[in-house]
């Protein structure tokens, strides 16, 4: 919850949902790498 403060012209509030995707597809690809434990 919250208040929404980014208001204006130049606010893109609703491409957020995007910059949390790519930050959960990088978390999973790092959790998959540590699971395998490549060798080096």
């Amino acid at each position: 919850g919250g208040y929404n403060i980014k208001t204006g012209p130049g606010c893109s509030i609703e491409l957020m949902k995007f910059d949390m995707g790519g930050s959960a597809a990088t978390l999973g690809a790092a959790r998959a790498i540590g699971q395998i434990k490549p060798p080096g």
